[in-house]
């Protein structure tokens, strides 16, 4: 006849086993990590680090391309992509636009684009709308008669690719991409020469 004593003691010695077992498995699967190192700049301007890194998520290798140049602004705007293995992370779109076409100068408009319900205007220097992945800001700029264009407004469009950020939700995403989009526009205003009308 087994004692009470014993069974619990089996019991117990086989819980102590099944804890382990889960705790070591536990230790064993980490989460994914950033491998690589998160780009000095974004895109060509002195954004702080701090304030896109979080975009940038885990993976092995990041990969950068560039079309033009801000040196060429009046005649194109640089556009670039950053892919970490092989899938799109992080677009950086600039654009000149007109005032006069309905909807694209309008940041708002843009962010509905990409999210009807979770699109709204951040209150800031720069006309501002984000959503749960992204932001658009424009800037007021009549581009130079050079160029041979009406195009008075210079919009800028920063997204995450294929994830929202971690933990997200509206008001922190709206905080995040508004804060970031702010930033991009004040280094941009350094980069393009804007002429009095």
């Amino acid at each position: 006849m087994m004692s009470c004593s014993g069974s619990r003691r089996r019991g117990v010695g086989f819980a102590g086993v099944v804890l382990a077992c889960v705790t070591l498995a536990a230790g064993c699967s980490e989460s994914p990590k950033r491998e690589y190192a998160v780009p000095k700049n974004l895109c060509g301007l002195d954004v702080p680090q701090a304030l896109y890194e979080e975009m940038f998520l885990p993976g092995k290798k990041i990969y950068h391309q560039l079309h033009g140049s801000w040196k060429e602004y009046k005649t194109d705007s640089p556009t670039c992509k950053y892919m970490v293995d092989g899938m799109p992370a992080v677009s950086f779109t600039p654009s000149w636009e007109y005032s006069s076409e309905k909807g694209y100068p309008d940041p708002l408009f843009q962010a509905r684009r990409r999210s009807v319900s979770e699109s709204k205007m951040y209150k800031a220097k720069y006309e501002t709308a984000t959503w749960p992945r992204g932001a658009a800001s424009v800037m007021r700029c009549l581009r130079e008669p050079s160029s041979k264009s009406g195009a008075d407004r210079f919009m800028v469009v920063v997204s995450m690719a294929n994830a929202d950020l971690e933990n997200i939700d509206g008001d922190r995403a709206h905080e995040y991409f508004g804060k970031l989009s702010e930033a991009v526009m004040e280094e941009v205003s350094k980069k393009i020469k804007c002429p009095k009308p």
